[in-house]
């Protein structure tokens, strides 16, 4: 899908991410223009595409990228995945299971200077499944049990400015402005109407809206023929 790369960091590493993080960290970068650019090219697009039986299930992904001159990168792209409930290995159906997932990514970068970079992305995760909150009996709801037709929506829009330049020991700045909005609606579609769950058709809702900032700069100089990094 979109991930470009992912670096697993396990164990009790408290500073690297600057995440404090005691069981370790996973960070991933989106793929951008680079990934889909061949050198000495200006523009590229890359597609996959598979299919399986249980289910079934089919996912399909397009990407394309464009360079502008030398300091302009487009990109663009985005993922669609459907899945049908799928058997177990008895070959039961297993309820539940089956959903339709959307993903969008957009990116443009600017370099106005050199060593300057600025860029925008934007991405969109979409998924509609249905869920239940009780366990299977004989590989079957219970006709009382009460299920939700859920849609779930995560988007993210960044600015962020990168200076670097080899010769500068003293700035190498990274900054990022983000935006996040996870929402979660729901709809009761079957089950017994209680107080607790409500009617057939109820629906339910939450909505999370996150707004920060990062920044930090490293500077970097020698001592007694050891090399130091200090970032803030």
């Amino acid at each position: 899908g979109l991930p470009a790369d992912v670096d697993v960091v396990r164990g009790p590493v408290s500073n690297i991410y600057g995440s404090r993080a005691i069981g370790g960290v996973v960070p991933s970068r989106t793929k951008d223009a680079d990934d889909i650019i061949k050198k000495g090219q200006t523009w590229g697009v890359e597609a996959s595409s598979d299919f399986g039986s249980n289910g079934p299930m089919g996912f399909g992904a397009l990407f394309a990228a464009a360079r502008v001159g030398q300091n302009v990168d487009l990109f663009l792209g985005g993922t669609y995945r459907a899945q049908s409930d799928y058997k177990d290995g008895n070959g039961d159906v297993v309820p539940g299971t089956g959903y339709d997932t959307w993903t969008g990514i957009a990116k443009a970068t600017f370099r106005p200077a050199d060593f300057h970079e600025v860029k925008f992305t934007g991405l969109n995760y979409n998924a509609d499944y249905t869920t239940y909150n009780t366990a299977l009996v004989n590989g079957a709801l219970p006709s009382t049990a009460t299920q939700y037709g859920s849609t779930v929506l995560n988007q993210t829009a960044t600015a962020s400015w990168n200076y670097t330049n080899p010769n500068d020991n003293v700035f190498d700045w990274r900054s990022t402005l983000y935006w996040n909005k996870v929402k979660q609606d729901q709809i009761k579609v079957a089950g017994t109407a209680s107080s607790i769950t409500g009617a057939i058709g109820n629906p339910r809702y939450f909505t999370i809206n996150t707004v920060g900032f990062d920044a930090n700069n490293t500077s970097r100089f020698v001592w007694h023929h050891i090399r130091n990094a200090i970032t803030i």
